[in-house]
């Protein structure tokens, strides 16, 4: 039996191979962009706000996704109650762009007026630590987001999002 030639193409091989590793570099770099939160959820994606004078801060993601739950965390320092009620002021159009599940602690009372929403909190007893609030919320809206929030007569605290199908 005589031996056949192999065929080689030596530059298809070489192309070939730079193809794959153009492949793997891309497959990597979006993994690692996913593990810190490019995509939402991750250390990219959340974000810490304050008014600047420590009584407002607010955490949330900055990047989102449409449908999925996510938490806007406010904070309220203590100094910033009074008369153990707090109320805190949303932006009307950031609102109108999301779903919300929850409120957590529920508030006492619910007010629209100025293009904004105040939600209103019995504060029965608030330790050094303050008042914290979560919303839970889901985006209806694909693209930028923006709102304010802020307490009482203080400074607000704008928060800015995009939001991903």
């Amino acid at each position: 039996m005589l031996a056949q030639e192999i065929q080689e193409d030596l530059r298809f091989q070489v192309r070939s191979w730079r193809a794959q590793r153009i492949g793997w570099v891309a497959g990597g770099a979006l993994l690692l962009a996913g593990a810190i939160g490019l995509f939402g959820r991750g250390p990219l994606s959340s974000a810490l706000v304050d008014s600047g004078d420590g009584r407002l801060s607010v955490v949330f993601e900055r990047l989102a996704r449409h449908g999925v739950p996510a938490q806007i965390e406010v904070h309220v320092a203590p100094e910033s109650i009074d008369d153990e009620t707090v109320t805190v002021w949303f932006d009307r159009e950031y609102l109108d762009g999301l779903e919300l599940k929850a409120i957590v602690p529920k508030p006492s009372a619910v007010r629209d007026g100025d293009g904004r929403t105040a939600y209103e909190f019995d504060v029965a007893s608030v330790g050094q630590d303050g008042f914290d609030l979560t919303l839970q919320v889901e985006h209806d809206d694909i693209g930028p987001r923006g709102g304010e929030i802020s307490i009482g007569g203080g400074p607000p605290v704008r928060i800015d999002q995009l939001v991903y199908p």
